[in-house]
C-alpha cells in the first residue's frame, strides 16, 4: 500500500483540518526536542489511536515558521505541482485552520500560520 499517494496525503489533510486543535489521536506541540518526551507522546498517542478505532495518529511539532506554497509542496512531495499545493492550502484557510500573515502580500510571497499562532 502507498502511503504517499497524492490522494492518501490529501485525505489527511483534509481529516485532520476537521479535527479540533488537538484530539485523543491528534496533538500538536511546539518545539520539543527531548526524545524521550517525544517517545512519550508518540506511544500515548499510538494507544489512543488504537482505542479510537483509527489507523493513525498524527504528532505534529510547530516551529512557529510561517509557511508557504512551496513548504506544503516539500511536505507532501509535490515539488512540482503548485496547483495542488494550492489547493491543499485553499482547504486549510477554509477549515479555518491557517491565516496569511499579510493579507496585502503578493502571491509568491503569501506566507502562513495557525490560526490560533
Amino acid at each position: 500500500m502507498a502511503f504517499r499517494t497524492e490522494d492518501y496525503l490529501q485525505s489527511i489533510v483534509r481529516e485532520l483540518t476537521k479535527l479540533p486543535f488537538e484530539t485523543e489521536w491528534a496533538e500538536f506541540k511546539c518545539n520539543t526536542k527531548d526524545p524521550e518526551r517525544t517517545a512519550k507522546y508518540i506511544s500515548g498517542l499510538s494507544n489512543s489511536a488504537k482505542l479510537c478505532d483509527k489507523p493513525f495518529a498524527y504528532l505534529a511539532y510547530i516551529n512557529f515558521s510561517a509557511i508557504s506554497n512551496s513548504d506544503v509542496r516539500r511536505t507532501f512531495g509535490l515539488e512540482d505541482n503548485k496547483v495542488k499545493a494550492s489547493r491543499i492550502i485553499k482547504d486549510t484557510l477554509k477549515a479555518n485552520r491557517i491565516k496569511l500573515v499579510d493579507e496585502k502580500a503578493s502571491d509568491k510571497n503569501k506566507r502562513y500560520v495557525p490560526i490560533w499562532a
